[in-house]
């Protein structure tokens, strides 16, 4: 299971990026994503041999986040009624569409319409701008005002977070909305877990 030890303090430098969030270390945190399946889970079958591709972890985050109810995201994709297509609940017949249809490392799972489902016909791969470009805004009573990043009044500090295996992960507290939501991104970009980004990274 994935296990964030240290809250990360210094993010000044990360606020200035203009490139692809940083991190390239801790293999074992990404492969702990599939390591951890139960293993007669329907949702996390495997028959491929591809589990440790970056794919794997993206097609596990589309299915969770449109089935499983108590996934941080649900209310935003199962909750609206978006659903995978049947092709899509093996993950074969979706690693071979990906690779078919212009995917590589960097690129975001992404539909053209945002209120679809994820079909083959709905769905392309971008960029983190183009991503963000076409996701629906935050809700107004988000407490910060960025996705993964919620308020502690007793601490008065600004803590990121971002979900895995359907439990929440504490990345680190900071003083901003703006560094949590920094460093939330650079998490979730890294792992490549498929989650929509606060920052448009160029």
């Amino acid at each position: 299971m994935l296990q964030i030890n240290e809250p990360i303090k210094d993010v000044g430098p990360l606020l200035a990026l203009t490139a692809n969030p940083i991190y390239e270390g801790d293999k074992a945190m990404a492969k702990s994503t599939v390591a951890n399946q139960p293993a007669k889970s329907q949702l996390f079958k495997v028959t491929h041999g591809l589990t440790h591709h970056p794919l794997y972890r993206v097609w596990t985050f589309m299915r969770h986040r449109c089935s499983a109810k108590s996934c941080e995201y649900y209310r935003n994709y199962g909750g609206r009624g978006i659903s995978v297509c049947d092709e899509w609940q093996e993950f074969k017949p979706f690693y071979d569409w990906a690779i078919g249809n212009g995917w590589k490392k960097g690129l975001i799972l992404d539909r053209e319409d945002n209120n679809g489902n994820y079909t083959p016909e709905n769905c392309r791969f971008v960029d983190a701008k183009t991503s963000i470009a076409n996701q629906r805004l935050i809700k107004t009573n988000n407490t910060s005002g960025y996705r993964g990043v919620s308020f502690r009044k007793d601490k008065n500090r600004y803590r990121a977070y971002m979900e895995v295996n359907g439990k929440t992960k504490w990345i680190g507290s900071f003083k901003s909305a703006k560094e949590a939501a920094v460093m939330r991104d650079c998490k979730v970009s890294e792992y490549n877990l498929g989650y929509p980004l606060n920052f448009a990274w160029q």
